[in-house]
């Protein structure tokens, strides 16, 4: 009996084992893959519109280097660019500016969201198994959290992007776990709660729909904690909101700040029209498949471990301290879906599926890692370990066609992608084209900051249209053509707005240097 216990427990070690080594080489793959896909493909080679939106975000960090103001008021029209984000998209992004070419300015920034999006999932999983040892079970679990980002489009407009929800994810996610691994089960220092409360009010900042982890932190810690410790965290939340936001107000001139960030989003209508009971049920829908495996994952735990004595609640979140992630989780809901359902709106804002994503892998490695030691939780343990595997097994299969092929396709491109292109262009003919999706490429090669497609539609579309004046203003001088990527052409008033104000550019042109761009000059005159 004890040789076979003995045979069966080798066997389950080289099964992690394996499993963790396979499984991790197919992660290097998809990172690969989807660290290039669409932002470093030539142009004509992608459909989507996410390389022209990733350097478009990406320009806002530039605004220091090149000085120019982030957010301009109603009445004082500027270049527009992706300006309805908090100001700490642009901070967060800072070190992409020491770049001195488009390419690497990208490079940089991708790096940057890797760092926001998994660094905090890292040190999570880590610590859980860094005392024991058993480093190979949070490798699995790592490894499961990646699958997860690749194969779920919010998560994986989240981690691969450059966007505001990158640092707004990470510093929401450190906030957590600075709670989280608070070992004293009776009170948290003070220290560790100012830092918390600073990067929640951080994540706010970086993009609006962070505000529940002002509501959700200080929940969990009346639930887990004394009322003392509860009020220190609000006033710590208060001090830190007040001082932040108060230095970023001035830095930042409020009328335009607030204008940009509030009062245009908030304009914003709805995708469907008149028809939201529709829209809203769709956001739901999709939100639930997103969430639908990592949901039955944690309920499943929550039905088996939570106590029919309601005195014994607290003692039951004390010991299950992953019950701070799921709060969080249900607490963005409602921010998830009103992100998705505005005009413009995407996955990338459903909040819920990270935090909720995260728990399920943690509630596994809890369990498969031994940590709960009371009676009757060796089948938990158990299923844990078992559930972990199956999970990184299943995506392993499910990913078994990996995108070699596409790799080595986009890579002889890499240095002759469409921002690299637009850039070159721009330096060799200043003021000719304007490029209304490629404003950092022609930035960095003129000096010169024009509005993007989508600036002045963001402001039509809340009600603060801008005027031709205002439009003409920032704009190439010597204007003789648009050029467009082809995604834009057939997207109406959404990919070119600016026929609104150019009107006559409606004839097409080819020029070879700009080959899979669309190119549109005036009509010639009779």
């Amino acid at each position: 009996m004890l040789s076979k216990l003995k045979t069966s427990k080798i066997l389950q070690e080289n099964l992690i084992l394996y499993t963790t080594i396979i499984s991790s080489l197919f992660c290097i793959v998809l990172l690969v893959d989807r660290f290039l896909l669409d932002n470093f493909a030539a142009p004509g080679q992608y459909i989507s519109s996410e390389p022209e939106w990733n350097a478009d975000r990406l320009a806002m960090a530039f605004f220091l280097k090149y000085k120019f103001h982030l957010y301009y008021p109603e009445d004082s029209v500027g270049p527009l660019i992706s300006d309805m984000y908090g100001p700490l998209l642009a901070l967060a992004y800072l070190p992409a500016t020491i770049a001195n070419s488009p390419t690497f300015a990208l490079i940089l920034a991708k790096l940057i969201s890797l760092g926001f999006y998994f660094i905090p999932v890292i040190w999570l999983y880590v610590s859980e198994t860094w005392q024991k040892k058993n480093l190979s079970l949070s490798i699995l679990a790592l490894v499961a959290f990646f699958f997860f980002t690749t194969n779920i489009r919010t998560l994986f407009y989240d981690a691969f992007r450059i966007c505001a929800d990158c640092p707004a994810l990470g510093f929401s996610a450190l906030a957590c776990i600075i709670i989280y691994r608070e070992t004293n089960k009776n009170k948290i220092s003070l220290a560790k709660l100012l830092i918390s409360a600073i990067l929640a009010v951080l994540a706010v900042w970086t993009k609006q729909i962070a505000v529940p982890l002002l509501i959700s932190l200080p929940l969990y810690i009346f639930l887990a904690y004394d009322i003392k410790t509860f009020k220190r965290y609000l006033a710590c939340l208060f001090i830190s909101g007040v001082v932040i936001s108060g230095v970023l107000i001035i830095a930042f001139n409020p009328q335009a700040l607030l204008f940009n960030i509030i009062t245009i989003p908030g304009h914003q209508p709805w995708d469907g029209g008149d028809n939201k009971i529709i829209v809203l049920l769709s956001a739901a829908e999709q939100l639930a498949g997103y969430c639908l495996l990592q949901g039955i994952i944690v309920g499943f735990w929550i039905l088996f471990t939570v106590p029919n004595d309601i005195t014994k609640i607290k003692t039951w979140i004390q010991e299950n301290p992953w019950l701070l992630f799921f709060i969080v989780s249900l607490f963005f809901i409602p921010t998830s879906l009103l992100g998705r359902v505005k005009v413009g709106g995407d996955a990338n804002g459903m909040y819920t599926v990270y935090f909720l994503t995260i728990t399920a892998n943690l509630v596994l490695l809890k369990q498969a890692s031994n940590l709960l030691k009371e009676s009757g939780q060796q089948i938990l343990q158990r299923i844990g370990k078992t559930w972990l595997l199956a999970i990184v097994i299943m995506f392993t299969i499910y990913n078994i066609n990996l995108p070699i092929s596409r790799i080595f396709k986009t890579l002889p491109n890499f240095f002759r992608n469409v921002h690299q292109v637009v850039y070159e262009y721009s330096q060799k003919n200043p003021g000719k084209v304007y490029f209304p999706w490629h404003p950092l490429s022609v930035l960095m090669a003129e000096n010169k900051l024009y509005h993007i497609d989508s600036g002045p539609l963001d402001r039509y579309l809340a009600g603060y249209p801008i005027s031709k004046d205002d439009f003409m203003a920032y704009i190439p001088e010597n204007l003789t053509m648009i050029a467009i990527p082809a995604w834009a052409d057939t997207r109406g008033e959404y990919g070119k707005f600016y026929l609104h104000y150019l009107p006559d550019f409606t004839r097409k042109v080819e020029i070879p240097e700009l080959s899979g761009f669309i190119i549109y000059t005036k009509e010639l005159e009779n």
